[in-house]
């Protein structure tokens, strides 16, 4: 009985010292460039999007003077 305790102890020590079943992504880096490419084109991505519904709205401003300036210019007449 005492060396059935010793093998279950044993083997339960050795099970809290392996290492946790995700260590070995934390160290893996093969894919590290990959995110850091992805996170890039996302900023990309946003950072163009962000920029066009500015822009957007700066020449729809712009087509609205022109609109008035055409419907003034036509009521004078």
């Amino acid at each position: 009985m005492n060396v059935y305790l010793c093998s279950h102890l044993a083997m339960a020590l050795q099970a809290f010292s392996a290492p946790p079943p995700f260590a070995d992504l934390l160290r893996d880096e093969s894919g590290q460039d990959m995110i850091e490419y992805a996170l890039i084109a996302c900023f990309i991505g946003f950072s163009t999007v962000t920029g066009i519904n500015g822009l957007a709205s700066q020449i729809a401003g712009y087509f609205n003077i022109v609109d008035n300036s055409f419907t003034n210019s036509l009521s004078t007449q």
